[in-house]
């Protein structure tokens, strides 16, 4: 037979016996001699956290509008690109067709020559 492990017993009586002692510390402090005063820090405190949870959805929000136009500079940016690499293309062919007119004609002008002599 195995021994069971007593150090996880350990663990939670003494996990719960300390949150026992802060459950009576925050009770005692919301409602003992100075509650009063200690309820209205904590209320402050809670309308403090409030607002920053508000402010932290403003910014996130403000980081989703700002996602969307990257997102949109990226897709014009790509059609773009896609545009002016067709028109490269589209001025390369043509390049290349005025070339080989040219040297067809220069060619047909040079054997024209060599045959008159």
């Amino acid at each position: 037979m195995k021994k069971k492990d007593s150090k996880s017993k350990v663990g939670r009586v003494v996990a719960v016996g300390a949150a026992a002692v802060a459950a009576g510390a925050a009770t005692y402090a919301l409602v003992g001699p100075h509650g009063k005063e200690n309820r209205a820090k904590v209320k402050k405190a809670v309308i403090d956290m409030k607002n920053k949870v508000v402010s932290n959805k403003e910014v996130k929000m403000v980081a989703n509008e700002i996602k969307k136009a990257v997102t949109g500079a990226k897709k014009d940016v790509k059609s773009m690109a896609s545009n002016a690499k067709s028109a490269v293309k589209k001025t390369v062919s043509n390049a290349k067709n005025v070339a080989k007119k040219t040297a067809k004609s220069a060619v047909k002008k040079a054997v024209k020559k060599a045959t008159k002599k």
